[in-house]
Formats: C-alpha cells, structure tokens, sequence
C-alpha cells in the first residue's frame, strides 16, 4: 500500500489541530495513538488505527490492543503499522507536517535535562502571547513556525512512547493532559505519510 496525501490536506491538518487543542484525554477517543493517526485518515484517506477504534475504553485495554498486535508498546505498533503502509523512515530534516512521530518515553528525561521542555503557561495560571490557544491555526498551513518553544507535560508509562504529529519545527502529542507542543527533534523516529 502506498499513501497519497489529498488535496487540501494542508487546510483540514490546520483545522484538526486547532480543534484537537481543546480536547480532552479519553482512552480510545483521544490519545496518543488515536490523535496522529486521525490525522493521518484525515490528510491521507487511509484509517491505519480502523481495527483498533472501539475497542478500547481504558490504559488496560490499549496495553492489550498494542500487546496483541504487535507484541510490545507503541513503537513497536507503530513499526508494524507504518511497514504495513509502506511508509518510509525518514530523517528529521526530511520530515514535512503532518509525518508521523514517535517519542520514546526515555527521550522525555533528556528533553527536560536539555531545557527543551516549557510547561504550558495556562496550568501555571496565565496565558502569554506564546501559549497555544492565542496562536493561529494559519500558522500550520502556511509553514511559519509558532512562536512558543514546547508543551508537554505528564506522559506515559508502560507504553514505551506516544505517537505525534510533525507540524514543522514542532509536533503535537496527547498526553494525560490533551495535546501538548514539543519540538520536532524530541522525535526518535519519523515516517512519511503520503
């Protein structure tokens, strides 16, 4: 299988990430393996997470889908499913918006050692003009970069990573907490999609 991005795939990543923004965590609605790969069904056609929707409602039940299907946590999925599309490994210099990411749970420590990661000003009781709900979602569809440095707070364990979207020099991930911003580079591996 090969994908193909469709047309006007810019426009519909754009608006799923600002409406995903708001979002609330949810086990099998909205987590770190159904956020990117709805955008993947949304800018590709093509559901790569169709078997799994449903079929979860708790962290028990998403160790057991993963665990069941690819023997291991998410990376191991995410190899399995990405080989399954055809989808190339690529370098984080050749990754477009949209490209599918995976965060290691050991890359969080190091991100947060090296000074990467800024918590997201509304759960410190203020907003700034670099937080993320005053940004616009024009930001996405015309490749500028956002101005705030990177969102994530809280994160997994036992999956062995989440799942991302690559948005330029950044990526939205779901955590716990909904979607958080975090640099491109905390992404271990990078699939082209389409």
């Amino acid at each position: 299988m090969s994908l193909t991005r469709l047309e006007g795939w810019e426009s519909r990543l754009a608006a799923y990430i600002d409406a995903a923004r708001s979002q609330a965590f949810v086990w099998g609605g909205f987590d770190c393996c159904t956020m990117p790969f709805d955008v993947v069904a949304g800018i590709t056609g093509v559901d790569p997470w169709a078997a799994f929707r449903g079929g979860y409602e708790t962290e028990l039940g998403a160790l057991r889908i993963l665990k069941n299907f690819s023997g291991g946590g998410v990376s191991e999925m995410a190899e399995q499913i990405t080989a399954d599309l055809g989808a190339p490994e690529v370098s984080q210099s050749f990754a477009r918006r949209g490209d599918l990411g995976l965060m290691l749970e050991s890359d969080v420590p190091r991100s947060v050692a090296e000074g990467e990661v800024d918590y997201d000003a509304r759960l410190r009781g203020r907003e700034t003009a670099d937080s993320p709900s005053t940004w616009s979602p024009t930001w996405l569809s015309s490749g500028a970069r956002p101005r705030a440095r990177v969102y994530m707070v809280g994160g997994y364990t036992g999956f062995g990573g989440s799942l991302g979207i690559c948005l330029g020099g950044s990526a939205a991930v779901v955590t716990p907490e909904g979607m958080r911003f975090v640099r491109k580079s905390s992404m271990s591996r990078i699939w082209q999609m389409g």
